[in-house]
């Protein structure tokens, strides 16, 4: 199968005066005249020799228009199933879709371990988020979120408040409830949400450094919720 690496570009000129891109292989073949080389029925593929990501294929190799210096135009068999996805990688001659987490070293398709890592502790961070926004429970179906400005306005109520209040707090899905609030409440949703913040920052620290431990198959198969949650109770979280 006949393959052609762009190795110079330069500008040139016809007779009449018409300027038009050279652009020649290792061995000074100029690619115009080595389109003839190729076999009318194979497909015809041009990636780039660095990403191995693919930029063009045709039948038609006089539609293939290399322009960059690492150009590869290669053929291979041609097939009516032939992928149409615009993320194609050519690799060892086939074209492959890259899986999540997969890249290219060294021109073979490897996982990406350091790439799933970060994937993993930016869900992290965001169930973290998720239960500091949350907070703590107090009812079924009721609860109290803990952020600093949620502690800021609680420990003003607490410095106040007399008797029982009427308080908005939230239900799982960020709708207000209204109910009543009571200094004692107030002093329950601390005591509780030293809890749940022990157990996501400390919980997040820890899970973090335990993916390090992880094998690539146990990185590509595990349940971030599930995984998270597991550090959040073993670190004080309720």
């Amino acid at each position: 199968m006949k393959k052609f690496v762009v190795d110079r570009v330069e500008v040139m000129e016809t007779e009449e005066g018409m300027k038009y891109w050279g652009i020649f292989d290792e061995n000074n073949n100029n690619w115009y005249e080595e389109q003839k080389n190729f076999k009318e029925n194979t497909l015809k593929i041009m990636y780039n020799k660095d990403s191995f990501l693919i930029l063009g294929r045709e039948k038609d190799v006089s539609k293939i228009a290399p322009t960059m210096v690492g150009d590869i135009i290669e053929e291979i068999e041609y097939s009516e199933e032939i992928k149409v996805n615009p993320n194609l990688y050519f690799i060892n001659g086939e074209m492959v879709e890259l899986k999540e987490c997969e890249t290219i070293k060294s021109g073979k398709v490897v996982y990406d371990r350091d790439f799933k890592i970060e994937k993993i502790k930016e869900k992290l961070k965001e169930l973290k988020e998720e239960k500091i926004k949350l907070g703590v429970r107090i009812r079924n179906g009721v609860y109290q979120p803990i952020r600093d400005t949620d502690r800021v306005l609680l420990m003003m109520i607490k410095e106040t408040i007399t008797k029982e209040k009427e308080w908005k707090y939230y239900d799982e899905e960020r709708n207000p409830v209204l109910d009543k609030i009571t200094k004692e409440i107030i002093g329950e949703i601390f005591v509780k949400g030293e809890k749940v913040l022990n157990g996501v920052i400390i919980g997040e620290a820890k899970a973090e450094e335990a993916l390090e431990n992880l094998t690539n198959e146990e990185l590509k198969n595990l349940d971030i919720k599930i995984y998270f949650e597991k550090y959040y109770r073993e670190n004080g979280g309720i």
